[in-house]
């Protein structure tokens, strides 16, 4: 292509990138469909129970509360972990634009004494976790209360980089670099995770060390000590990394098979999970769970503990 033509198809190039992004500016924007609030927090109810095991129970009707906020009676002690794991599924779901308040509110007297901010779109950074996840909670009745946020309108960038390209290209700042060397890296490509086999179904009953064992059943740890109850995905967790001791598990291949049926762990639910079972196998010796960056995790046994299995 000759000097003069290159000219030219700057000129039109720049002309036709500046049309554009006036036509992206002045374009008037179209907002997303919202989803009825009411049938969100009664999907929430519903995705929740199933999550702690119940699948019979009705959804009580959503009430709207003069604050704001559509408030779930269940009228029973919430696993607020597990509540705040679902809603972000839940409402991720449903494309929820905005942010949005979750919090649990007593039953008498309408206190709320838990709850977060949550975003369902935006991933939290390692080890951090939404406000009260993660940290002691009493049994308390509480109702479940949501807020939904208007999502803020941030104005698009793009066609205004449009613009700047195309006033360079007509002020004679167009380049063409073809034949400038490059400089280049080769990284190997990454093998693609290999899934594991699928573990053989046990007996409810796992012994992993001489003295301890997991009773799937009654969701317990027992051990010299005593018993340590689990809560019903504990103890899901924790037996499906005994089925596979001392195998780096890869978080989806962790998440599929504690979470696969339900569909609701999202962001760092796994982490919160594997912290709370780190507290519970403290005393237990010989035992412990090996985080594998990058990766996914890898229950440590001890070769006098894999035995007993």
């Amino acid at each position: 292509m000759s000097s003069s033509a290159r000219k030219r198809f700057g000129y039109f190039l720049g002309i036709a990138l500046i049309a554009i992004a006036g036509t992206a500016v002045l374009r008037p924007k179209t907002p997303a469909p919202t989803p009825p609030p009411e049938l969100l927090v009664r999907q929430l109810g519903h995705d929740y129970l199933r999550a702690v095991g119940d699948s019979v129970s009705m959804i009580p009707p959503v009430t709207v509360l003069t604050d704001g906020a559509y408030l779930l009676p269940l009228k029973q002690s919430v696993d607020y972990d597990q509540l705040v794991a679902v809603a972000l599924t839940t409402f991720a779901h449903a494309g929820l634009p905005g942010e949005f308040a979750l919090s649990l509110r007593d039953c008498a007297t309408r206190e709320e004494f838990l709850g977060a901010l949550l975003k369902p779109s935006v991933p939290l950074p390692p080890g951090s976790y939404p406000a009260c996840v993660g940290r002691e909670q009493t049994e308390r009745c509480g109702n479940v209360a949501v807020r939904f946020l208007p999502p803020a309108s941030a104005p698009a960038r793009w066609p205004w980089l449009v613009f700047a390209l195309g006033l360079l290209l007509l002020g004679g700042r167009w380049r063409r670099q073809l034949s400038a060397p490059r400089s280049t890296v080769d990284h190997p490509p990454l093998a693609p995770d290999q899934p594991l086999p699928p573990a053989p179904a046990n007996a409810d009953i796992i012994a992993f060390t001489p003295d301890y064992l997991l009773d799937l059943q009654q969701l317990e740890l027992r051990g010299p000590a005593g018993t340590t109850s689990l809560t019903f995905r504990e103890a899901k967790l924790f037996g499906y990394l005994l089925r596979n001791a001392n195998e780096v598990l890869p978080r989806e291949q962790i998440q599929t098979a504690v979470w696969g049926d339900e569909g609701v762990l999202v962001g760092r639910s796994l982490d919160v999970f594997v912290s709370r079972l780190r507290k519970k196998l403290k005393s237990v010796p010989n035992v412990s769970i090996q985080t594998a960056h990058g990766v996914g995790y890898r229950l440590l046994l001890d070769e006098a503990a894999a035995a007993v299995r």
